[in-house]
């Protein structure tokens, strides 16, 4: 069931609602370049960090850090500066990277495992159907060992 609402009161916003019978959650997965149309501002400034590979976590250099230092020092409500971050918007952010990373992570791991298991049946096929054409041409497969 999905449900669709508009308020007109509040800006035009819209929100949506998913009902999904039967199903406990749902999970993102493979969901960066969505991530990236929901915070576009935060993608912006990680290119701006000095490393490549900044974690925003506290490196030298990250620009995230230091627009949320910003927004922390900030006591008036400057609007024309656009380098704040909200610390809490983030740190929803970094969540849901973090997220998307472990859920892509493990239907990766399980596809990989779906595949080594459809290789194995398929080999064990191979082998019974040359088994059972050598036991039809009269060829006895070779003997096992005896101990």
């Amino acid at each position: 069931h999905f449900l669709d609402l508009d308020d007109n009161n509040n800006n035009n916003s819209r929100c949506s609602i998913l009902d999904t019978p039967g199903l406990r959650e749902v999970q993102l997965v493979d969901a960066l370049q969505g991530l990236d149309l929901v915070f576009p501002d935060l993608v912006e400034l990680a290119k701006n960090c000095h490393f490549n590979d900044c974690t925003h976590t506290g490196e030298p250099g990250c620009a995230i850090a230091a627009a949320i230092d910003n927004d922390d020092d900030d006591d008036d409500d400057d609007v024309e500066n656009t380098s704040i971050v909200d610390p809490e918007r983030f740190y929803q952010w970094q969540k849901l990277v973090a997220e998307i990373a472990v859920n892509t992570k493990e239907i990766e791991q399980g596809r990989m495992e779906q595949e080594r298991k459809e290789q194995n049946c398929r080999r064990r096929k191979k082998q019974k159907v040359l088994f059972n054409d050598e036991q039809e041409d009269g060829v006895v497969p070779a003997e096992r060992n005896k101990d």
